[in-house]
């Protein structure tokens, strides 16, 4: 798939038609109207389409995808999730590659990110700048370079995924400067703010301590059964020293903090309405522009709140936070739920509170 049918056009004449020159002609069969390339002897198919009709090719599984100028192509979330996905959903499911320079922080680079995660062991990714192609001259890249405004030269020449203006966290690099703690001392007070994994997501620990404000510890996995997420959430706790836990309870909810407090757990749930999540990322987003909290520099973290956006809400004059299509939030929501759980600086006890969940102060542990 490539972005219209002119490029489409532009492929065959130039790749497709020198590529079969030496294929007898009877051993295969191109079909103009359907953009088809068929092997008579192995029953094989080549599709070509554009982004101007996707639904052409819908109806069809494939063992291989490609799409070219993926930056583009993917500004539209519909055609990936409602028609490109599905394609790739039968059988043993589709290998897929991407291929296109970077069009802002859209979902290509949700998918580009996907391939950095170490717990996504089924992607790949790689960034490959102009001048790393021998076929391209590196004085006109230098003569470009001159001449092009700085973000347009990073992002077409240098491959670099740049910032659309979107973003809802800003100051991060300041704010990722805590130091990690493996070994706390036992007169230390700490939190955990707990988003544990739904569907496809992440379970993601955060631990804060109190007295600095800063988080200095975290975990991430998936594919855990329940007993061994609590099991480690329950050592978690005990080691730093009977941390007071704040989870996003949303669905399961009396069921998840039943089980935490038999096993003597300190656990708080909070149940997440739009108004609520909205109160608590913002707070986060206003204590790290304000430096009242700090963190480690966790890579996935960072990842996530890099994307993380606001978004319009069609016909309305509200927005809605929100990670981009194929993106996760789960840190981000642990970092918030752990911010919550350190309490308010002095002062800030009436500013920040939370519609429905109250506020938590460190002199109540």
């Amino acid at each position: 798939m490539d972005v219209g049918h002119r490029q489409i056009m532009r492929y065959i004449k130039q790749y497709l038609r020198p590529a079969v020159r030496d294929i007898p002609r009877g051993a295969y069969h191109w079909n103009q109207t359907l953009m088809q390339f068929e092997f008579i002897y192995s029953g094989g198919l080549i599709d070509f389409g554009s982004a101007e009709r996707p639904e052409l090719l819908e109806g069809t599984a494939y063992d291989l995808i490609i799409i070219n100028e993926a930056g583009i192509i993917l500004k539209s979330p519909d055609i990936y999730f409602n028609t490109l996905l599905p394609m790739g959903a039968e059988g043993k499911g589709a290998e897929w590659l991407f291929i296109g320079t970077p069009k802002g922080k859209q979902l290509f680079y949700s998918l580009y990110l996907n391939g950095l995660d170490p717990l996504q062991s089924d992607w790949f990714s790689i960034q490959v700048p102009t001048m790393e192609n021998p076929l391209v001259s590196q004085k006109e890249i230098e003569r470009l370079r001159i001449n092009m405004p700085k973000d347009k030269f990073r992002q077409e020449f240098l491959a670099e995924f740049l910032s659309d203006g979107g973003e809802f966290f800003t100051e991060v690099a300041t704010a990722a400067v805590a130091a990690t703690v493996l070994d706390p001392p036992f007169h230390k007070v700490y939190v955990i703010g707990v988003d544990l994994a739904k569907h496809r997501d992440f379970t993601v620990f955060w631990v804060g301590d109190v007295e600095s404000r800063s988080g200095i510890y975290t975990e991430r996995f998936n594919r855990l059964p329940w007993p061994e997420t609590c099991k480690r959430l329950f050592d978690l706790s005990q080691k730093f020293n009977r941390a007071r836990i704040v989870l996003d309870s949303t669905g399961l909810g009396d069921v998840i903090l039943d089980d935490l407090r038999h096993m003597g757990l300190n656990a708080e749930g909070i149940t997440f309405s739009n108004n609520v999540k909205e109160e608590l990322l913002t707070t986060l987003q206003v204590d790290i522009e304000q430096h009242r909290l700090t963190f480690i520099s966790d890579k996935s973290t960072l990842a996530e709140m890099d994307v993380f956006e606001r978004v319009a809400i069609t016909n309305s004059t509200r927005y809605r936070l929100t990670a981009p299509p194929g993106a996760h939030d789960d840190c981000v929501i642990s970092l918030a739920l752990m911010n919550h759980a350190l309490g308010r600086p002095a002062g800030l006890n009436e500013l920040f509170l939370v519609p429905g969940i109250g506020t938590a102060y460190p002199e109540s542990f």
